[in-house]
């Protein structure tokens, strides 16, 4: 089948390449696990029976490395390979990640809401009706949404 001119043209990654060389001296990246973390747990109550909780974390200070788009890189997939419009940046990092991997760790920082709780106390005039008295009842769950870059 001959070359169609509709056909993207793709290059192929070869590493090292002369545009980019990669240094030998080991250089330090940074901590890979927290230095600094603080939380933050409050709560308010409405009307004497309602009460709303929330904890938010924060973790700062450390490195991780996005596994997602560096494991893409490895098998040659990730879009810096083969589109010439991608930042040298990302082209230096996607061809580097073939010897070290150095170029796909981030800074870590992220603060987060850990939980949000509802709470309703059982009023005591129904204790009589309510197996259970006035024991609170708790509505509680982690937020299903993190802002991340990647999947890890």
């Amino acid at each position: 089948m001959a070359p169609s001119s509709e056909m993207p043209n793709l290059r192929v990654p070869v590493w090292p390449t002369p545009e980019i060389t990669v240094g030998t001296d080991p250089v330090y990246l940074g901590s890979p696990v927290p230095t600094r973390e603080a939380g933050l747990a409050t709560s308010i109550t409405f009307f004497r029976r309602t009460t709303l909780a929330a904890q938010i974390d924060y973790h700062g200070g450390f490195q991780k490395r996005n596994e997602t788009e560096a494991y893409r890189c490895d098998f040659g997939l990730c879009q810096a390979l083969y589109d010439p419009s991608s930042s040298v940046a990302d082209q230096v990092r996607a061809v580097e990640g073939y010897g070290t991997g150095a170029g796909f760790m981030e800074k870590g920082d992220f603060a987060r809401v850990r939980e949000v709780a509802l709470t309703w106390e059982v009023p005591a005039r129904w204790s009589d009706r309510v197996v259970y008295a006035t024991s609170p009842t708790n509505v509680a769950g982690p937020p299903r949404h993190a802002a991340m870059t990647a999947i890890d």
